[in-house]
């Protein structure tokens, strides 16, 4: 039996500055894949094996490295390492490789960044916190389900063998005492000959009664470990520590839903025939509850049904009906006993289902956190989730349509080059369907040993008697054997190692040697064939062999994935970032990091500079090529991707076959700048945005899509300010440099003969007002720069013009607060803990943000962040923090509308776009982010109707991820 401290979360060590050809340890100094591994400290050790996080050389990436602790144990994690890797599971850690050197055996996995449910479940005291926590459960229960179904079982299943990551993945590792349910299959005859595998196992206060027994454990047994893991989320406290009793449920919490504690009396049932008989069934149960409907464990009280039927048929009861439904709960006594309790269980689903929503916004997956946010707000109001929908509601893409694919596409699918058809590898049969009727066009009998080539209405095919062409006139041979094929524009480039082959029908092959590469990075570039070579060089190759261009990028590249793109190529890295290769002057752009792991697949979108990138996990993201930026992404699910029939079309293939048009123009919800961003403005039409950096450069860039129209240096300190002038200028200020305007031809005019200024506003007169470091507050002609004279001297430090340039307002360090409407100033009011101002049109309201509250007028609303900066613009008040959310209130009433949430650092300035559509928050993280308030107030039912049939998803296919 194992002892119940099992080895403790992994988390990320960093690089360690570990070099190519270094040294390291153990494993690392000249065993384990011929010095491919280097290990760089211990993470944790257990009963069988320690794991230490280690550097792939070969793919130079982090990985966890497991040992086995004894040499008599090499045997078992081996068979950890086998069984692991027949888990091919979003839920169940990745095994990458394994083997035995220098009498050590080990395997590699993927490196975990997080930490166990079950420290987790420390953090939070309170039920409602650890409720928060039961979506990781459910996805732990939809692993072992998945196991289950492969038959295995775990056999030691507990809060600390299930992970839980930075950005809400959720994993159940350490599978050593797994077996199979059948232990007569062929494939399992040496290891359930293994004496460990025979006897008892497990961790106490997990196991079943019947593991500590000793008698064979099955699928109910693992229902049984779940069980008591859900305890432990339920109560806050491990089970029992004898052996296979079940736990007291009678101890739970009170405010723990009654439905829950029917779920875990019954996957603890002493007898595994009263429990559910595989995780399948518990899954569903508690997805169930998650989703608000009935739960199958729980015996229903007849108040609890008619609760039930109202809230189902709500929208369609009359007002009368409703009524008397509502007199009738009114007169059960049952009913106002349990009031409490459903209003609890509706607060614990709405908050799971908020931190899910986060989750999957963090993670990137747009789509799924739009339909989990909008489900919230069912519930009730949601500041989080009105953050959410914020940052999703960008534009979209349209799903033209969506099918199932017959089972022989589902992962077996190659699209045809006009987006048209599919063909589909079945058992010993190629089908070539039409698009979207699924139609068969036509298909023959032919045992495919290797991925098909599209060339035309041809398919270059492998098979056993070697590479064939294939049509519905029926096979061709093509004369080359087991080899790796890539359609050109005009033929098939195949190749095996660095031997190469340009192939066309009825003409022989010509043949020629290529630079030694991985298949990812050989794709077809027009009539070429490109090749990312592992010396560093990038090539091509005509059709007769000849190297048609070269390009030494000076290393060899981590590429993971390549695809041609007009006069360039699209480049995936192992690292998760993307590049762009223009192969005409030769220029790598900077890597657009967008991944926790490899890029998997790249697809460029036609007649749109837009490339979909598809990562380990996840839907693909949309990348802006013209920009270098995020625009979006589309639902999980998908296998592969490919060209649609029409531009901005792409095709998406997983079980289902979906089409998607993209927009002519999709607005980057993030621009990235790689160093803290001091202050952003936008233009009076809303077109322009300007940056102030902390590098000393000033960036122009166009709202609606993000292009860059100016960047340049103005000193090499932080430039503090930027505001725009009437006539559409860019007015900035640098650290112990001039202040001046830029304009469009690049030239500059100085304000003030050369003023060193901390804060700069326009107005629509055309004056410019600035704060210098000397505490005066000044005017300038914005037209000629020209100083009007010194105004005020009284130690300012921050100010704001009115979002139509009528007034502006600036704050002092006694308090202070300043009106400037016409020529002259005057002081309005006195706020000591004054930390920001704005102001209205024509002077009223005044916002005055203090350290934690924001004041409009006088009346104050309490936040729970530090304020750095404020906005106003029609009615809504925006305020940064320090802890880098953003904070978005109705001016007038003082309510919380929006919590928006996505800043890596503290937020230094926040800005509205015209009529208060959108915001942009500017951060120390190197970002500006733009916030959709189009739909701050539209009603909850609306925005899931909309988000469910926009994206084809459901909210359980949100939940699952799909």
């Amino acid at each position: 039996m194992r002892e119940d401290d099992s080895l403790p979360a992994l988390s990320d060590p960093g690089s360690g500055g570990a070099s190519d050809d270094g040294g390291g340890s153990g494993l690392g100094r000249g065993g384990t894949g011929g010095q491919r591994y280097e290990r760089q400290g211990l993470l944790g050790e257990g009963g069988m094996g320690r794991v230490y996080a280690a550097r792939d050389r070969h793919l130079r990436r982090q990985v966890a490295l497991k040992v086995a602790a004894r040499p008599e144990l090499a045997g078992r994690l081996a068979t950890e390492a086998w069984i692991t890797a027949q888990l091919e599971h979003p839920g169940i850690v990745a095994v990458y490789d394994a083997g035995e050197a220098e009498g050590e055996a080990w395997y590699t996995m993927r490196l975990i960044r997080g930490r166990t449910l079950r420290d987790r479940l420390v953090e939070h005291p309170d039920t409602a916190g650890r409720l928060t926590l039961l979506p990781h459960l459910l996805a732990a229960c939809q692993a072992v389900a998945y196991a289950h179904a492969m038959g295995i079982i775990h056999r030691d299943l507990k809060p600390s063998n299930i992970m839980v990551g930075e950005f809400g993945e959720t994993q159940v590792a350490d599978w050593g005492l797994a077996r199979p349910v059948d232990e007569a299959r062929e494939d399992w005859a040496r290891i359930v000959s293994e004496a460990s595998l025979t006897t008892s196992a497990g961790t106490p206060r997990y196991m079943s009664p019947e593991q500590a027994r000793g008698e064979p454990a099955s699928r109910a047994s693992d229902v049984f470990c779940l069980g008591a893991a859900l305890y432990e989320l339920l109560s806050g406290q491990p089970p029992p520590a004898e052996p296979g009793r079940p736990p007291d449920l009678a101890t739970l919490p009170a405010d723990v839903p009654q439905e829950l504690t029917a779920i875990a009396r019954r996957a603890l049932s002493l007898s595994p025939e009263a429990r559910y008989p595989t995780a399948v069934e518990l899954a569903a149960d508690l997805e169930r509850w998650l989703a608000g409907r009935r739960v199958l464990a729980h015996d229903y009280r007849p108040a609890e049904l008619l609760w039930r039927v109202v809230k189902a048929w709500r929208a369609p009861l009359t007002v009368g009906a409703v009524a008397l439904v509502i007199l009738g709960l009114v007169a059960a006594e049952a009913a106002r006993r349990n009031a409490a309790e459903r209003a609890q269980a509706e607060a614990n689903y709405a908050e799971a289902l908020n931190q899910q929503a986060l989750a999957a916004l963090l993670a990137e997956r747009l789509p799924e956190a739009e339909v989990l946010a909008a489900h919230v707000l069912t519930l009730g109001p949601s500041p989080v989730a009105r953050g959410v929908l914020a940052a999703t509601g960008q534009g979209a893409a349209e799903r033209v349509y969506g099918v199932d694919l017959p089972e022989a596409c589902v992962h077996a699918a190659l699209v045809s080059p006009d987006g048209r058809r599919v063909a589909c590898i079945a058992d010993k049969r190629l089908e070539v369907r039409e698009l979207p009727s699924l139609a068969l066009s036509w298909s023959l009998d032919a045992h495919l040993l290797d991925r098909p080539a599209w060339l035309g209405e041809r398919l270059m095919i492998g098979t056993s008697e070697g590479m064939q062409w294939a049509s519905a006139q029926g096979l061709e041979p093509a004369g080359l054997h087991r080899v790796d094929v890539v359609a050109a524009r005009d033929g098939v480039y195949a190749f095996q190692g660095n031997e190469a082959w340009y192939l066309r029908p009825g003409k022989a092959p010509v043949s020629f040697s290529v630079c030694l590469a991985s298949g990812v990075v050989v794709r077809p570039l027009g009539t070429h064939l490109s090749v990312g070579c592992h010396d560093g060089v990038f090539r091509t190759y005509g059709p007769d062999g000849a190297v048609a261009y070269e390009l030494d990028l000076g290393e060899r590249p981590p590429w993971s994935v390549m695809e041609p793109l007009g006069e360039g190529v699209a480049v995936g890295r192992l690292d998760g970032a993307v590049r762009l290769l223009e192969l005409q002057d030769g220029v790598l752009s900077e890597p657009l990091q967008g991944f926790g792991g490899s890029v998997r697949e790249l697809q460029p979108v036609p007649g749109r500079a837009v490339v979909l990138a598809r990562g380990e996990r996840g839907g693909p993201r949309l990348w802006d090529t013209s920009v270098g930026a995020w625009v979006g992404s589309l639902p999980a699910g998908a296998t592969s991707m490919a060209a649609g029939p029409e531009e901005g079309t792409v095709l998406l293939l997983g079980e289902r076959a979906e089409l998607w048009r993209l927009p002519e123009a999709l607005v980057p919800r993030t621009f990235s700048f790689g160093v803290g961003v001091a202050q952003v403005a936008v233009s009076a039409s809303g077109e322009e945005l300007g940056v102030a950096l902390g590098s000393g450069e000033v960036v122009r860039r166009r709202t609606r899509d993000g292009r860059l129209l100016d960047q340049r240096s103005i000193g090499d300190a932080v430039t503090k300010a930027v505001t725009f002038t009437a006539a559409g200028d860019l007015a900035a200020s640098v650290i112990g440099g001039p202040a001046r305007v830029l304009l469009p031809d690049g030239g500059e005019r100085l304000l003030g003969r050369g003023r060193v200024l901390r804060r700069l506003g326009g107005l629509a007169d055309g004056r410019v007002w600035g704060l210098s470091y000397e505490d005066e507050a000044l005017v300038f002609d914005g037209a000629t720069g020209a100083d009007l004279g010194r105004t005020l001297g009284t130690g300012f430090f921050d100010g704001s013009s009115s979002a139509d340039g009528s007034a502006a307002v600036l704050g002092d360090e006694t308090g202070g607060v300043w009106l400037l409407q016409g020529h002259s100033f005057e002081r309005v009011a006195e706020d000591p803990e004054l930390v920001a101002v704005d102001v209205g049109p024509g002077g009223t309201p005044l916002v005055v943000a203090r350290r934690r509250a924001l004041c409009v007028d006088g009346r104050c609303t309490p936040l729970g962040d530090d304020a750095v900066d404020v906005a106003l613009s029609h009615g809504l008040a925006a305020v940064a923090t320090l802890t880098g959310d953003v904070w978005l209130l109705d001016a007038d009433s003082g309510e919380i509308l929006a919590l928006l949430r996505g800043h890596q650092g503290r937020v230094s300035t926040v800005e509205f776009g015209p009529e208060a559509a959108w915001l942009l928050s500017g951060s120390w993280d190197g970002t500006v982010r733009r916030w959709d308030l189009s739909e701050l107030r539209t009603p909850a039912e609306e925005l899931v109707a909309r988000a469910e049939a926009r994206w084809g998803l459901s909210l359980q296919d949100a939940l699952r991820g799909k």
